[in-house]
């Protein structure tokens, strides 16, 4: 995986030119005519890379940091599809044997996910994620296109003559502006059960001790219905909220992310759309399209923006500097930093290899690569053109 200082080249967004690499060691021109405050995250995954998920963590983690140092700054993400194996069946893999899982010991994963508070689970089976893209795309809109995820972005949607610009964003939400709505569980845990207070405990409050009485004359409760959740607005918030649901789901409580049916109830805990709704939408081969149309422009070198991505996790910053491979969270914060400013400067050129690559300077680049027939898990750089 490339560093980030190999990948901070800005584009002309006006021409859809292609994300340029900086030659090793000479800068980068910058025009530091004003500071960006807003900033508007393309996360390029698979969900059911590990690194991805990790990789989110970091990233959100870097935003809480970043805004204690500039509390003016939003923050919205964005993702778009990557597909792995986009031939896999379904629930065709046991998860410990698949991709790049085995490259690591089940103590050497806990010892990567534990520092960000991932308890990382091995057991069960996994397969084809398209309908999972396909579920965090319906996340974004009701009907099926090809737009790129950046299109759905505040800064991006039209409005209406005479409505009020996009409030600011608040906590919970993709944008991320407070500490406590970045890793808040409650908003993972959903499709499993409810929880109590802040930490995590699925428990009924206790009940008071009461005195038996004479129940002649006193009716009994009735049971009452459970509310139904009721529909979210979609965005990018209720799509990184169903994100977060489903990389829990999978890679710690062992749901298989290609059983249609556990897939469905999941998203609609999330959601509030219905499961039958949802399943409609996996069944659907326009939304398969759209999918395989979406991963193609961002894996293909002839894409609309060619991109040329190859390995995940990948983050496109306003649409303008891309950032490759696992990054740590102070790396985060100091390309933010950087972008803020007017852009990055650079360093050497990292190297690649299968399933993890290591960046130069203060960068560790890690991912997963597209898994060519007959190949287990080939990596190459992201991001070039």
């Amino acid at each position: 995986m490339a560093s980030i200082r190999d990948l901070l080249t800005p584009t002309d967004n006006g021409n859809h030119a292609k994300l340029g690499i900086k030659e090793e060691g000479k800068a980068v021109n910058i025009d530091n005519t004003s500071e960006t405050t807003h900033f508007t995250v393309e996360f390029i995954l698979d969900v059911l890379c590990p690194w991805c998920y990790i990789g989110l963590k970091h990233l959100n983690n870097a935003i809480t940091d970043y805004k204690d140092r500039h509390p003016g700054a939003t923050f919205e993400i964005i993702c778009s599809p990557f597909l792995l194996d986009p031939l896999a069946p379904r629930s065709a893999y046991d998860k410990p044997t698949y991709l790049n899982a085995p490259k690591y010991s089940i103590d050497q994963w806990a010892a990567l996910g534990g520092p960000v508070g991932i308890k990382f689970s091995w057991k069960g089976r996994t397969g084809n994620t398209r309908d999972a893209h396909k579920l965090l795309r319906y996340a974004l809109e009701s009907t099926p296109t090809s737009l790129p995820s950046t299109a759905f972005a505040s800064r991006n949607r039209p409005r209406k003559q005479g409505t009020a610009p996009p409030a600011s964003p608040t906590s919970g939400s993709a944008t991320t502006t407070a500490p406590a709505s970045v890793s808040a569980p409650a908003q993972t845990d959903v499709a499993v059960s409810s929880t109590t207070g802040d930490t995590g405990s699925h428990s009924a409050a206790p009940s008071s001790p009461s005195t038996p009485t004479s129940t002649a004359n006193v009716s009994q409760p009735q049971p009452q219905p459970q509310p139904q959740p009721q529909p979210q607005p979609r965005g990018p918030a209720l799509q990184l909220r169903v994100l977060e649901a489903l990389f829990k789901w999978h890679h710690e409580r062992d749901g298989d992310l290609s059983d249609r049916a556990s897939l469905a109830a999941t998203g609609a805990a999330v959601t509030g759309f219905s499961a039958a709704e949802l399943l409609a939408v996996f069944e659907s081969e326009e939304w398969g399209r759209a999918v395989d149309e979406l991963f193609l422009d961002v894996t293909g070198p002839r894409g609309r923006r060619g991109l040329n991505v190859r390995a995940v996790p990948t983050f496109i910053v306003n649409d303008r500097y891309v950032i490759g491979g696992l990054q740590s969270r102070e790396f985060f914060v100091e390309e933010f930093e950087r972008i803020a400013r007017g852009g990055g400067r650079g360093g050497g050129r990292g190297g690649t290899g299968p399933g993890e690559g290591s960046g130069n300077g203060k960068g560790q680049g890690k991912g997963e690569g597209k898994r060519k027939e007959g190949e287990e898990g080939a990596t190459a750089d992201a991001g070039g053109a």
